[in-house]
């Protein structure tokens, strides 16, 4: 067994982590459109409905449903097995 890299052996990465996050001119139009639209969650959501089936369609599934952390989505999935 080799090594690990805290304990002087080689690390696995060399070269440092890309700037996070990642964005471009599609992701601040999309984000300005609904800080504009003063809907940003809730009832008159603009874009999480079409995302949610995107989502779902990537995936084959038939619906997506957003939360908003990985905390509530662990427990709406608790709840919904019983």
């Amino acid at each position: 067994m080799e090594t690990l890299a805290f304990n002087g052996g080689s690390p696995v990465r060399t070269k440092p982590f890309p700037e996070w996050p990642i964005y471009g001119e599609q992701e601040e139009r999309h984000l300005l459109e609904v800080l504009h639209s003063g809907k940003w969650g809730g009832i008159g959501r603009i874009k999480l409905p079409e995302f949610e089936e995107q989502f779902a369609a990537y995936h084959g599934a038939s619906h997506a449903v957003t939360v908003v952390n990985g905390t509530i989505g662990i427990t709406i999935a608790l709840q919904a097995a019983g």
